[in-house]
């Protein structure tokens, strides 16, 4: 019995990492920044279609994933290198760059809750833990 649905955009790992190459050689011919939209738009790829080629079952899931998650660097290797070239152009990069598809950065480290734990060693303290009342 066939198999239903629509034909698979890339058969195989190597027809999509050829293409993604095609679309991060174009964008640098054009000196653009080759953003997550624009690559799915040259790819012809859904974001629910990019997400079904690196989840688990589908074939060659690992490939996949590791394929985008190449793209993911390149892209913050562009802004990185982008903006330590252009002072004028730090702020906007350094934007992008806070964004999950080219990097995640953050600003300051993320709330923990207000919750600290600390650890105390008592080990070698005259009295032990009741020296501490």
């Amino acid at each position: 019995m066939a198999k239903r649905g629509p034909k698979p955009l890339y058969e195989s790992p190597d027809a999509l990492r050829k293409k993604i190459d095609e679309y991060f050689i174009t964008m640098e011919e054009k000196n653009e920044f080759p953003d997550l939209a624009g690559m799915r738009l040259y790819l012809r790829m859904s974001e629910a279609t990019m997400k079904k080629y690196q989840e688990e079952g589908h074939e060659n899931f690992e490939e996949y994933r590791e394929i985008f998650l190449e793209a993911k660097d390149r892209r913050e290797s562009f802004l990185v290198r982008r903006m330590t070239r252009d002072n004028k152009l730090a702020q906007g990069c350094l934007n992008a760059l806070k964004q999950p598809a080219n990097g995640g950065y953050i600003d300051k480290p993320q709330d923990q809750g207000g919750k600290m734990e600390i650890t105390l060693k008592v080990a070698g303290l005259k009295g032990g833990v009741d020296s501490l009342k």
